[in-house]
């Protein structure tokens, strides 16, 4: 299976990109609002870093200050990409040996998608649409 086998199965959302020198907050507003877990950063127009809700939790964790502190100080830059082409174990293996969830695919030099590894979980497993039991079921704590 393909990269392309994934994004032609996968709901087609919109690629949320915002500007470098935006907040921190906005940034993090953009993706609740988008329901991403990711927005590409764009410096000058050009594509620099990404910016994840994992970057967002290591500012949190850290007790600083987030609010209008320029996303590019936090992005995680350079890019990691995958093509089209590329199948999807290797995905996975590159997602895994670099601790990341969310790769950019390209085709030539044209963004694609964001990819993440919930995508890449849901083709490579199949979407089982099963619930755990406990979810299901009424437990108490003691």
């Amino acid at each position: 299976m393909t990269i392309r086998d994934i994004i032609s199965k996968k709901e087609k959302r919109k690629i949320v990109t915002v500007d470098g020198n935006v907040g921190v907050s906005q940034a993090v507003a953009e993706m609740v609002s988008a329901k991403v877990g990711s927005v590409l950063v764009l410096i000058e127009n050009s594509l620099e870093g990404i910016f994840t809700e994992r970057d967002a939790l290591k500012l949190w964790i850290k007790g600083e200050s987030m609010g209008n502190s320029p996303v590019l100080k936090y992005m995680t830059s350079p890019l990691i990409v995958t093509d089209m082409e590329d199948s999807v174990e290797n995905a996975m293996s590159v997602m895994s040996e670099n601790n990341i969830r969310h790769l950019i695919v390209t085709e030539g030099k044209k963004i694609i998608d964001v990819l993440s590894m919930k995508d890449v979980i849901r083709a490579h497993y199949g979407d089982l649409g099963t619930k755990a039991k406990y979810l299901d079921s009424d437990y108490e704590m003691e």
